[in-house]
Protein backbone atom coordinates (compact mmCIF):
# COMPACT_ATOMS: atom_id res chain seq x y z
CA UNK A 1 0.00 0.00 0.00
CA UNK A 2 2.76 2.35 0.86
CA UNK A 3 4.66 1.47 -2.30
CA UNK A 4 1.64 2.22 -4.47
CA UNK A 5 1.24 5.55 -2.76
CA UNK A 6 4.88 6.46 -3.62
CA UNK A 7 4.40 5.49 -7.31
CA UNK A 8 1.30 7.64 -7.54
CA UNK A 9 3.21 10.58 -6.05
CA UNK A 10 6.17 10.16 -8.42
CA UNK A 11 3.85 9.79 -11.37
CA UNK A 12 2.03 12.95 -10.33
CA UNK A 13 5.32 14.91 -10.14
CA UNK A 14 6.75 13.82 -13.54
CA UNK A 15 3.47 14.06 -15.48
CA UNK A 16 3.82 17.81 -16.34
CA UNK A 17 7.47 17.33 -17.33
CA UNK A 18 6.54 14.52 -19.66
CA UNK A 19 3.89 16.62 -21.37
CA UNK A 20 6.35 19.52 -21.86
CA UNK A 21 8.95 17.20 -23.35
CA UNK A 22 6.47 15.72 -25.81
CA UNK A 23 5.31 19.19 -26.84
CA UNK A 24 8.91 20.31 -27.51
CA UNK A 25 9.61 17.23 -29.66
CA UNK A 26 6.50 17.84 -31.77
CA UNK A 27 7.38 21.52 -32.27
CA UNK A 28 10.95 20.61 -33.38
CA UNK A 29 9.58 18.07 -35.86
CA UNK A 30 7.19 20.60 -37.45
CA UNK A 31 9.47 23.71 -37.37
CA UNK A 32 12.70 22.08 -38.76
CA UNK A 33 11.39 21.63 -42.35
CA UNK A 34 10.05 25.17 -42.32
CA UNK A 35 13.44 26.57 -41.26
CA UNK A 36 15.26 24.55 -43.94
CA UNK A 37 12.90 25.83 -46.64
CA UNK A 38 13.48 29.48 -45.64
CA UNK A 39 17.26 29.00 -45.65
CA UNK A 40 17.21 27.38 -49.10
CA UNK A 41 15.12 30.26 -50.51
CA UNK A 42 17.62 32.87 -49.20
CA UNK A 43 20.55 30.95 -50.72
CA UNK A 44 18.88 30.80 -54.12
CA UNK A 45 18.14 34.53 -54.00
CA UNK A 46 21.81 35.38 -53.45
CA UNK A 47 23.36 32.89 -55.86
CA UNK A 48 20.88 33.23 -58.72
CA UNK A 49 21.89 36.00 -61.18
CA UNK A 50 19.50 38.68 -62.25
CA UNK A 51 18.07 37.59 -65.60
CA UNK A 52 15.51 40.34 -65.86
CA UNK A 53 17.60 42.21 -68.42
CA UNK A 54 18.01 39.10 -70.60
CA UNK A 55 14.33 38.27 -70.22
CA UNK A 56 13.30 41.75 -71.23
CA UNK A 57 15.70 41.63 -74.14
CA UNK A 58 14.45 38.25 -75.30
CA UNK A 59 10.90 39.50 -75.25
CA UNK A 60 11.70 42.09 -77.92
CA UNK A 61 11.27 41.29 -81.62
CA UNK A 62 14.22 39.95 -83.58
CA UNK A 63 14.50 43.17 -85.59
CA UNK A 64 15.18 45.22 -82.51
CA UNK A 65 17.26 42.72 -80.59
CA UNK A 66 20.40 44.51 -79.17
CA UNK A 67 23.70 42.96 -80.21
CA UNK A 68 25.54 43.49 -76.91
CA UNK A 69 24.62 45.32 -73.75
CA UNK A 70 27.71 47.35 -72.63
CA UNK A 71 27.65 48.85 -69.15
CA UNK A 72 28.32 52.58 -68.98
CA UNK A 73 31.60 53.44 -67.14
CA UNK A 74 32.34 57.08 -66.22
CA UNK A 75 35.92 58.04 -67.16
CA UNK A 76 38.07 60.68 -65.43
CA UNK A 77 38.62 63.95 -67.27
CA UNK A 78 42.34 64.22 -68.07
CA UNK A 79 42.15 67.08 -70.52
CA UNK A 80 44.46 70.10 -70.22
CA UNK A 81 41.66 72.68 -69.67
CA UNK A 82 40.29 70.62 -66.76
CA UNK A 83 43.81 70.36 -65.28
CA UNK A 84 44.30 74.12 -65.62
CA UNK A 85 40.95 74.69 -63.96
CA UNK A 86 41.96 72.60 -60.94
CA UNK A 87 45.42 74.25 -60.71
CA UNK A 88 44.75 77.95 -61.15
CA UNK A 89 48.11 79.03 -59.70
CA UNK A 90 50.25 77.22 -62.30
CA UNK A 91 51.78 79.44 -65.05
CA UNK A 92 50.21 77.43 -67.86
CA UNK A 93 50.19 80.41 -70.21
CA UNK A 94 53.91 81.14 -69.78
CA UNK A 95 56.70 80.18 -72.17
CA UNK A 96 57.95 76.61 -72.39
CA UNK A 97 61.49 75.72 -71.36
CA UNK A 98 63.12 72.59 -72.74
CA UNK A 99 65.98 71.17 -70.70
CA UNK A 100 68.07 68.12 -71.31
CA UNK A 101 69.23 66.07 -68.33
CA UNK A 102 72.97 65.52 -68.20
CA UNK A 103 74.95 63.45 -65.70
CA UNK A 104 76.71 65.59 -63.11
CA UNK A 105 80.35 64.79 -62.50
CA UNK A 106 81.94 66.98 -59.81
CA UNK A 107 85.38 68.34 -60.54
CA UNK A 108 88.12 66.53 -58.71
CA UNK A 109 90.11 68.54 -56.16
CA UNK A 110 93.00 66.13 -55.69
CA UNK A 111 95.32 68.39 -57.67
CA UNK A 112 94.55 71.31 -55.31
CA UNK A 113 95.49 69.20 -52.30
CA UNK A 114 98.88 68.22 -53.72
CA UNK A 115 99.69 71.73 -54.99
CA UNK A 116 98.83 73.35 -51.67
CA UNK A 117 100.74 70.64 -49.84
CA UNK A 118 103.79 71.36 -52.02
CA UNK A 119 103.52 75.09 -51.31
CA UNK A 120 103.35 74.44 -47.57
CA UNK A 121 106.40 72.19 -47.91
CA UNK A 122 108.31 74.92 -49.77
CA UNK A 123 107.41 77.51 -47.13
CA UNK A 124 108.48 75.13 -44.36
CA UNK A 125 111.83 74.47 -46.07
CA UNK A 126 112.50 78.22 -46.41
CA UNK A 127 111.47 78.76 -42.79
CA UNK A 128 113.75 76.01 -41.45
CA UNK A 129 116.71 76.64 -43.78
CA UNK A 130 116.73 80.46 -43.62
CA UNK A 131 115.31 81.00 -40.16
CA UNK A 132 117.22 84.25 -39.56
CA UNK A 133 116.12 85.69 -42.91
CA UNK A 134 112.52 84.75 -42.17
CA UNK A 135 112.63 86.38 -38.72
CA UNK A 136 114.27 89.57 -40.10
CA UNK A 137 111.64 89.72 -42.83
CA UNK A 138 108.76 89.73 -40.35
CA UNK A 139 110.59 92.15 -38.06
CA UNK A 140 111.33 94.60 -40.86
CA UNK A 141 107.74 94.50 -42.03
CA UNK A 142 106.50 95.63 -38.61
CA UNK A 143 109.54 97.77 -37.61
CA UNK A 144 109.88 101.56 -37.41
CA UNK A 145 112.12 103.54 -39.75
CA UNK A 146 115.00 103.76 -37.24
CA UNK A 147 116.43 100.27 -37.84
CA UNK A 148 115.14 99.63 -41.34
CA UNK A 149 118.40 100.38 -43.12
CA UNK A 150 120.47 97.85 -41.17
CA UNK A 151 117.84 95.12 -41.50
CA UNK A 152 117.45 95.88 -45.18
CA UNK A 153 121.16 95.39 -45.77
CA UNK A 154 121.04 92.07 -43.93
CA UNK A 155 118.16 90.86 -46.08
CA UNK A 156 119.82 91.99 -49.31
CA UNK A 157 122.88 89.86 -48.55
CA UNK A 158 120.88 86.61 -48.64
CA UNK A 159 119.88 86.54 -52.32
CA UNK A 160 118.90 82.86 -52.45
CA UNK A 161 116.31 83.22 -49.69
CA UNK A 162 114.98 86.39 -51.33
CA UNK A 163 114.66 84.60 -54.68
CA UNK A 164 112.84 81.65 -53.09
CA UNK A 165 110.42 83.97 -51.27
CA UNK A 166 109.72 85.87 -54.50
CA UNK A 167 109.07 82.55 -56.23
CA UNK A 168 106.78 81.52 -53.39
CA UNK A 169 104.88 84.82 -53.74
CA UNK A 170 104.29 84.22 -57.47
CA UNK A 171 103.06 80.69 -56.76
CA UNK A 172 100.81 81.74 -53.88
CA UNK A 173 99.32 84.76 -55.64
CA UNK A 174 98.88 82.83 -58.91
CA UNK A 175 97.16 79.94 -57.13
CA UNK A 176 94.92 82.36 -55.27
CA UNK A 177 94.02 84.05 -58.57
CA UNK A 178 93.28 80.64 -60.12
CA UNK A 179 91.04 79.57 -57.22
CA UNK A 180 89.24 82.91 -57.21
CA UNK A 181 88.63 82.58 -60.96
CA UNK A 182 87.25 79.07 -60.47
CA UNK A 183 85.03 80.24 -57.60
CA UNK A 184 83.71 83.21 -59.61
CA UNK A 185 83.28 81.02 -62.74
CA UNK A 186 85.70 83.16 -64.76
CA UNK A 187 87.53 80.06 -65.98
CA UNK A 188 85.96 77.50 -68.33
CA UNK A 189 85.11 74.22 -66.62
CA UNK A 190 86.24 72.13 -69.57
CA UNK A 191 89.74 73.65 -69.63
CA UNK A 192 92.96 71.97 -68.56
CA UNK A 193 93.52 73.03 -64.97
CA UNK A 194 97.34 72.95 -64.92
CA UNK A 195 97.52 75.19 -67.99
CA UNK A 196 95.16 77.69 -66.37
CA UNK A 197 97.19 77.60 -63.15
CA UNK A 198 100.49 78.17 -64.99
CA UNK A 199 98.97 81.10 -66.89
CA UNK A 200 97.83 82.72 -63.63
CA UNK A 201 101.28 82.28 -62.06
CA UNK A 202 102.94 83.62 -65.23
CA UNK A 203 100.64 86.67 -65.19
CA UNK A 204 101.62 87.55 -61.63
CA UNK A 205 105.31 86.99 -62.33
CA UNK A 206 105.14 89.00 -65.59
CA UNK A 207 103.38 91.98 -63.99
CA UNK A 208 105.90 92.34 -61.16
CA UNK A 209 108.86 91.64 -63.43
CA UNK A 210 107.77 94.48 -65.72
CA UNK A 211 107.17 96.67 -62.66
CA UNK A 212 110.63 95.95 -61.29
CA UNK A 213 112.37 96.60 -64.62
CA UNK A 214 110.36 99.79 -65.24
CA UNK A 215 111.16 101.21 -61.80
CA UNK A 216 114.84 100.36 -62.15
CA UNK A 217 115.06 101.99 -65.60
CA UNK A 218 113.23 105.09 -64.36
CA UNK A 219 115.62 105.44 -61.41
CA UNK A 220 118.63 105.07 -63.71
CA UNK A 221 117.31 107.64 -66.20
CA UNK A 222 116.44 110.29 -63.60
CA UNK A 223 119.45 109.77 -61.36
CA UNK A 224 117.62 108.10 -58.45
CA UNK A 225 119.03 104.61 -58.78
CA UNK A 226 119.41 104.00 -55.05
CA UNK A 227 115.93 105.36 -54.36
CA UNK A 228 114.45 103.07 -57.05
CA UNK A 229 116.21 100.05 -55.56
CA UNK A 230 114.87 100.92 -52.11
CA UNK A 231 111.36 101.30 -53.47
CA UNK A 232 111.57 97.95 -55.28
CA UNK A 233 112.83 96.37 -52.07
CA UNK A 234 109.79 97.65 -50.15
CA UNK A 235 107.42 96.49 -52.86
CA UNK A 236 108.81 92.96 -52.85
CA UNK A 237 109.03 92.97 -49.06
CA UNK A 238 105.27 93.49 -48.86
CA UNK A 239 104.80 90.92 -51.63
CA UNK A 240 106.62 88.27 -49.61
CA UNK A 241 104.30 88.86 -46.65
CA UNK A 242 101.30 88.83 -48.99
CA UNK A 243 102.39 85.43 -50.34
CA UNK A 244 102.43 84.01 -46.81
CA UNK A 245 99.06 85.52 -45.83
CA UNK A 246 97.32 84.42 -49.05
CA UNK A 247 98.10 80.75 -48.48
CA UNK A 248 95.31 80.14 -45.86
CA UNK A 249 92.81 81.99 -48.07
CA UNK A 250 93.83 79.84 -51.05
CA UNK A 251 93.34 76.66 -49.01
CA UNK A 252 89.87 77.83 -47.96
CA UNK A 253 88.90 78.67 -51.55
CA UNK A 254 90.15 75.31 -52.83
CA UNK A 255 88.92 72.91 -50.13
CA UNK A 256 86.42 74.85 -48.01
CA UNK A 257 82.62 74.82 -47.95
CA UNK A 258 80.75 77.56 -49.91
CA UNK A 259 80.00 79.71 -46.84
CA UNK A 260 83.64 79.62 -45.74
CA UNK A 261 84.80 80.38 -49.29
CA UNK A 262 82.70 83.55 -49.49
CA UNK A 263 83.92 84.82 -46.10
CA UNK A 264 87.59 84.09 -46.84
CA UNK A 265 87.38 85.73 -50.28
CA UNK A 266 85.98 88.97 -48.87
CA UNK A 267 88.46 88.97 -45.96
CA UNK A 268 91.43 88.29 -48.26
CA UNK A 269 90.45 91.09 -50.66
CA UNK A 270 90.18 93.56 -47.78
CA UNK A 271 93.53 92.34 -46.48
CA UNK A 272 95.13 92.87 -49.90
CA UNK A 273 93.76 96.40 -50.03
CA UNK A 274 95.15 97.14 -46.58
CA UNK A 275 98.61 95.79 -47.49
CA UNK A 276 98.51 97.76 -50.73
CA UNK A 277 97.98 100.98 -48.77
CA UNK A 278 100.53 99.95 -46.15
CA UNK A 279 103.15 99.65 -48.87
CA UNK A 280 102.74 103.32 -49.72
CA UNK A 281 102.71 104.26 -46.05
CA UNK A 282 106.23 102.78 -45.87
CA UNK A 283 107.40 104.25 -49.19
CA UNK A 284 106.09 107.84 -49.09
CA UNK A 285 108.24 109.04 -46.10
CA UNK A 286 111.33 107.63 -47.83
CA UNK A 287 110.47 109.29 -51.15
CA UNK A 288 109.84 112.67 -49.54
CA UNK A 289 113.42 112.75 -48.26
CA UNK A 290 114.75 112.81 -51.83
CA UNK A 291 112.05 114.15 -54.16
CA UNK A 292 109.01 116.37 -53.96
CA UNK A 293 105.80 114.39 -54.35
CA UNK A 294 103.06 116.11 -56.36
CA UNK A 295 99.57 114.59 -55.89
CA UNK A 296 98.74 114.57 -59.61
CA UNK A 297 102.03 112.83 -60.43
CA UNK A 298 101.42 110.27 -57.71
CA UNK A 299 97.92 109.62 -59.06
CA UNK A 300 99.30 109.09 -62.57
CA UNK A 301 101.85 106.67 -61.15
CA UNK A 302 99.08 104.68 -59.41
CA UNK A 303 97.07 104.45 -62.62
CA UNK A 304 100.05 103.44 -64.77
CA UNK A 305 101.94 101.03 -62.48
CA UNK A 306 99.30 99.71 -60.06
CA UNK A 307 95.76 99.87 -61.43
CA UNK A 308 96.53 99.18 -65.09
CA UNK A 309 98.38 95.88 -64.44
CA UNK A 310 95.43 94.62 -62.40
CA UNK A 311 93.04 95.51 -65.23
CA UNK A 312 95.34 93.78 -67.74
CA UNK A 313 95.34 90.59 -65.66
CA UNK A 314 91.54 90.72 -65.36
CA UNK A 315 91.16 91.25 -69.12
CA UNK A 316 93.49 88.38 -69.96
CA UNK A 317 91.61 86.03 -67.63
CA UNK A 318 88.27 86.87 -69.22
CA UNK A 319 89.37 86.77 -72.86
CA UNK A 320 92.20 84.23 -73.18
CA UNK A 321 91.88 81.69 -70.37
Amino acid sequence: MRLCTMRIEVHGIFAPMRKGLLLGVWLFIFLLPLQMAVHAQDTNAVAKPDTSIHTAASSLPDSVQPATIIPVVKKADTSLPFFNKLNGFLPVTGPFFYRTEEPFTPRSKDYAFYILGGMLLLLGIIRMTFSKYFADLIRLFTQTTIQQKSLREQLLQNRLASLLMNLFFCMSAGTFLFQMGAYKHWLPKDGIWWQQLLICIALIAGVYLVKYIGTAISGWLFGYKELAETYNFMVFLVNKVVGILLLPATIALALGVPNLQAICLVASLFGLGFLFLYRYVLAIPLLRQHVRIIPIHFFLYLCAFEIMPVLIVYKVMLSMI
